[in-house]
């Protein structure tokens, strides 16, 4: 059993692949896995324990998984328990086979002597009583000396054992009997003989009988020696098997991890490869999602700037109309003013018509006044004549002086609207300089924003790409170290090994030999010296 327990102890690795199984891919709730688990388990300590413990395997790992948790340090008390459960089954079977084995060799030798006894008692069934009292007996033979009181403690012997079968009561009465009618028998079988010669009798049948109960006894001991040897030949030849299958299965055990082995090489080795394969992924999608992002960089560019050659192209069409809208403003008003001023100069034309028109009346009237009153006003014509003729020239030079006043002040005003026009076109075409300064300005700053939180973003995904790059190099430098570490290990561990077997060969002490003797070395090795010195010493001097 300890060599089987050594050998084929859960490693460490298999525990801690059981522990990261159950720990990482949730097995608690799981059921499916649990089973999983449980039967994974229950193959290894069958494998270990033997199929026979089966049963008891299955109900400690139920009762486990149901109460524990997956744990190193619980799989080695789970361990420790169904090794103790199991050596306590085996022990309470070897036991009992042998117990059984003994009861029915007891039965064979009780049998075997029911047969020789009967074979040696051909007369009566009374020697079990005699043999019961043969000490008693022995007394009474050497102590009488003659036939009548060797009859009298015959007789008395006889009522006495016929006497002490009433005292127990009923049960007895029956041996009673038996032994009357043995010792009526014995006496008529003996009848034809003298004193001496039964006593002789019964003494030589003493002898036969002691003889035979050695001879019972030598057969037993015989036969307790012949089964003794026996159950050792048994127990050895178990120990053989029991030591073959402990072989064996340290064999398969050997198998077992050596293919375990393989396969963790080649999950190891299919790990190696997805994660090499995972980074080349990785790296063709980075690469198609940078190619992707300058594509759609490239794509946003022009389709901004199609918007704003579109906007620039639409702010200078609405210029273009609002100047063709000015314009056209300007020459409807051009128009209206010419109107306006045809307008009043027909009016003006047409008031120096009925001016004119109204002096003609006027002098006619005057003509007619100077016809009809010439006579009478003959002597004041001349005055009348020079105050009339001083007055129209006045009435003419302050009409004039105000016609001329009239068209200075309307080329006034129409020089100060052209020039309020011009400055309010120049200040909206300022307004909309200044706007549009400012759009493309906020274009500018937008796609500024837009490029920053691009490279931002571009930024913290090469860097959680770094990040990732960074971690899985130092798992995989990890693992390396870890593998190394473990081979550099298992190398100086096979080392040492080759040099203890090596020192053992040679006959070369360990560590504890060598502090137990120690100071006897250094003794040895200080004689040494000084012998060689000494040798030199002489040489010198011859």
């Amino acid at each position: 059993m300890s060599v089987r327990s050594g050998n084929s102890r859960l490693s460490d690795a298999r525990k801690e692949k059981l522990t990261n199984i159950y720990n990482n891919q949730g097995l608690k709730g799981n059921v499916q896995k649990k089973q999983q688990l449980k039967g994974l388990l229950v193959d290894k300590f069958r494998l270990k324990y033997g199929p026979e413990a089966e049963k008891l395997i299955t109900n400690e790992v139920t009762k486990f998984l149901k109460t524990d948790r997956l744990t190193e340090s619980n799989l080695v008390k789970l361990d420790e328990k169904i090794g103790r459960a199991n050596e306590k089954n085996q022990r309470a079977d070897d036991i009992l086979s042998e117990h059984r084995s003994l009861k029915s060799a007891t039965g064979s030798r009780k049998s075997k002597a029911s047969r020789i006894s009967n074979a040696s008692r051909p007369h009566t069934v009374a020697s079990g009583q005699s043999r019961r009292s043969k000490a008693k007996q022995n007394d009474d033979a050497m102590s009488v000396r003659s036939y009548a009181s060797s009859r009298m403690s015959g007789a008395t012997n006889l009522s006495k054992k016929s006497e002490k079968p009433g005292i127990g009561g009923p049960p007895e009465a029956p041996v009673a009997e038996d032994l009357l009618s043995v010792q009526s028998r014995t006496k008529s079988t003996y009848s034809n003989l003298n004193e001496e010669d039964e006593w002789q009798a019964i003494q030589n049948f003493n002898i036969t009988l002691h003889y035979e109960e050695q001879k019972q006894a030598a057969l037993r001991e015989q036969e307790r020696k012949r089964l003794i040897r026996e159950e050792l030949d048994r127990q050895v030849k178990e120990k053989n098997k029991r030591k073959k299958k402990e072989q064996l299965e340290d064999k398969e055990y050997e198998q077992l991890q050596k293919h375990h082995l393989d396969l963790l090489d080649k999950k190891e080795q299919e790990r190696q490869l997805e994660s090499r394969q995972k980074v080349l992924t990785e790296k063709q999608s980075r690469d198609q999602q940078l190619q992707q992002e300058k594509l759609r960089k490239r794509i946003a560019e022009k389709e901004e700037f199609n918007r704003e050659r579109q906007v620039v192209e639409r702010l200078n069409q609405e210029m273009d109309d609002e100047r063709r809208q000015a314009q056209e403003r300007r020459t409807a008003n051009n128009e209206i003013q010419k109107q306006r001023q045809l307008e009043e100069a027909e009016k003006e034309r047409q008031e120096d018509v009925e001016a004119q028109e109204a002096y003609n009346q006027m002098l006619e009237q005057q003509e007619k006044d100077r016809a009809k009153e010439l006579a009478d006003r003959e002597r004041r014509a001349q005055e009348f004549m020079g105050r009339m003729a001083d007055t129209v020239i006045k009435n003419m030079d302050q009409k004039q002086k105000e016609e001329e006043e009239m068209i200075r002040q309307y080329e006034i005003q129409k020089e100060l609207q052209d020039r309020r026009s011009d400055n309010k076109a120049y200040i909206k075409r300022e307004d909309e300089k200044i706007k549009m300064r400012e759009f493309l300005a906020k274009q500018v700053e937008d796609k500024k924003r837009r490029e920053r939180i691009e490279k931002e973003l571009n930024d913290q995904q090469a860097n959680m790409w770094q990040r990732d790059r960074e971690n899985y190099e130092e798992e995989q430098r990890r693992i390396d170290n870890k593998i190394k570490r473990i081979n550099q290990e298992n190398a100086d561990f096979l080392k040492r090994q080759m040099e203890e077997k090596e020192g053992a060969r040679k006959g070369r002490m360990d560590m504890n030999e060598f502090l137990m003797n120690k100071q006897l070395l250094v003794d040895i090795n200080g004689q040494g010296k000084e012998g060689n010195s000494a040798a030199s010493v002489n040489a010198n001097m011859f």
